[in-house]
This record gives C-alpha cells, sequence and structure tokens, in this order.
C-alpha cells in the first residue's frame, strides 16, 4: 500500500488565510524519541520473531523486518509479510505548508498499517487505521483503508509484484475538519507495480508505478473524481550497525487535486532495526502549482518518525 500520510496529503485542497506555525517542540520531541527507543532497544535483547529460513542462496524478501517495513517511503517494498507473523508500521509526523497567501501547519499520528501474511503464498492483507490530524487547535480524521499485497516473482536478486488498496470515506468531512484534512466524501483506489533489485551487498533501488483513483472534496459537500499517475524511486545504503539510509524522489500528476498540475516531492532519511523492530526518522519536501488561479506555488515540508514491529 502507498505511504497512508500521502493518502491524507491528497485530501488537502481547502486554503485558508493563517500564519504558519512550524511545531517545534514536536519536532525534537520526534527526534528525542527516535535516539532514545533505539537506544533503548538495543539494551533490551528482544527475541525476533522466528521466520523460516529460505534455501540457500537466500531470496531477496528473507532479511527479516528490514526488507518487509513499507514506511516512510512512498515506494512500496515488494515484499510480503510470511505467514503466521503480522507487522505493524505506525509513525507521527509535522508539516508545513504554504503557497502566497495561504500557509499552516499540521501533525498527524498514528499513520497505521497493519500488515498480516496469508496461507496463500506471497500475499498479504493491509488495514489502515484512521490517522489523527491536529492543526490550530482543532482534531480531525482520516478515512480507513484496507489492500493486498503479492509478488510475482523473486529470486536472491531481485524481486517484483503489485499492490490494490482503497479507502472509505469514514474519515472527517472535509467541510468542518481543519484545512480539509479530513476525508475526501468518497472511496478511492490505488494500483501499484512494485519492484526491487540488490544491487551488491550495501546498495539497492525500488520503484512503484502507481495509478490512483482519486477524488476531491467539494463546496456542496460532495466529491469529484479525477485519477493521477505517481511513479517513484528509492536508493538505499546499509551503514554501520543495522542502519541503513534511504533517498527517493516521486511525482503525482494532478497531486493537489483535479488539473492542478504535476506535484514533485523529495525524501530522504535513516532505517535502524534492532531485532524485531525498524526505527525510521526522516525528512522530505516538495513544490507544486497551487490550485487557486494566479496563486504561484505551494511549498510543503515535514518531518516524521515511525516505529514498526514483526510479530
Amino acid at each position: 500500500m502507498e505511504d497512508i500520510d500521502t493518502v491524507s496529503r491528497n485530501a488537502m485542497d481547502t486554503w485558508i488565510r493563517r500564519k504558519p506555525r512550524l511545531n517545534v517542540p514536536l519536532i525534537v520531541a520526534i527526534i528525542v524519541a527516535f535516539t532514545s527507543t533505539v537506544a533503548a532497544a538495543e539494551q533490551s535483547g528482544q527475541s525476533t520473531p522466528s521466520i523460516t529460513p529460505s534455501p540457500s542462496p537466500a531470496l531477496l524478501c528473507a532479511g527479516g523486518v528490514g526488507a518487509l517495513v513499507t514506511r516512510p517511503t512512498q515506494t512500496t517494498t515488494t515484499c510480503v509479510v510470511p505467514l503466521d507473523h503480522v507487522l505493524i508500521e505506525t509513525g507521527m509526523s509535522t508539516e508545513r505548508v504554504s503557497d502566497p497567501g495561504t500557509a499552516y501547519a499540521f501533525s498527524s499520528y498514528p499513520s497505521a498499517e497493519i500488515r498480516v501474511g496469508t496461507a496463500l503464498r506471497n500475499v498479504e492483507v493491509d488495514l489502515c487505521t484512521p490517522t489523527f490530524f491536529r492543526s490550530s487547535g482543532e482534531t480531525a480524521t482520516s478515512d480507513i483503508g484496507a489492500g493486498v499485497k503479492m509478488i510475482f516473482s523473486e529470486t536472491s536478486a531481485w524481486a517484483w509484484g503489485a499492490s490494490v488498496s482503497g479507502t472509505l470515506p469514514t474519515g472527517t468531512n472535509p467541510a468542518v475538519a481543519p484545512h480539509g484534512l479530513g476525508s475526501v466524501n468518497a472511496g478511492t483506489a490505488t494500483v501499484n507495480l512494485n519492484a526491487e533489485a540488490s544491487l551488491s551487498p550495501s546498495f539497492a533501488f525500488a520503484a512503484t508505478l502507481g495509478r490512483q483513483f482519486d477524488a476531491a472534496p467539494t463546496a456542496g459537500g460532495g466529491a469529484r473524481r479525477y485519477g493521477s499517475l505517481v511513479p517513484s524511486l528509492e536508493f538505499t545504503a546499509a551503514l554501520h550497525g543495522g542502519t541503513t539510509a534511504f533517498a527517493e524522489g516521486w511525482t503525482q500528476s494532478d497531486g493537489e487535486g483535479p488539473a492542478t498540475g504535476t506535484h514533485r516531492w523529495l525524501d530522504g532519511g535513516l532505517l535502524k532495526d534492532v531485532h524485531s523492530l525498524q526505527y525510521d526518522l526522516e525528512y522530505g519536501f516538495s513544490n507544486a502549482i497551487s490550485p487557486a488561479p494566479g496563486a504561484g506555488r505551494i511549498a510543503r515540508r515535514y518531518l516524521g518518525f515511525g516505529i514498526s514491529r514483526l510479530y
């Protein structure tokens, strides 16, 4: 499934005039939480859930929790959760949005996705729980989502597959949500083709080509349908002690709503594997054409932190 934070960003097409307030305490808390929880986990000696070893040579997806977690990037990992295992991914972020005459900041959490291995070979099912948005003292919730992901083919060097997901309009009505951060008043769907390959023991890349069937809330309380194409490319480099650095670029046609032009994102960060846990710390930014005629470009900046655990 696509990154759930991305789904929430696609719902933001209501613009108001307000002075931006970047949540500095939350940013500090994110960084402190990342460093302290990694240190605590390293000292705890937690046991890693047993995953059945793959035949030699090991398949690409046999790398434990590090091979399975799909957050925090737009690129969706090809690998699926094995049978008798559950992977829970959670995170929080603070984001600032601004364009000429319009600016605001908001926080989002827990951005949770529950991924479950199935008896079907190389197939998992996914559930995205509502995400809470907090801005200007107000709170809204996103829509719930579900999906299926599968691997078509896998070797020790590469793998490719697909995922299908959708949402239901269960969140806060955007007419009353701060900055339109709730539901989009309609169901949406995403179809992804996913691939990844190992370039060496330390370097790898992954790519996703997504087609989103989106909706944007209208002033009358309805929804306007539109589609967007979302290609992404991610590179990773293994560092010392189970730490991985990543860098990603992706684009989305009509990224701010119908007929709004292409939205481009760059993001990067660090991943840390500790037994059955993975921690992530990331920063991303983008610039896009504002949907308001003659309003210039929209700038987005975000800082995020996440924890994922394999059971």
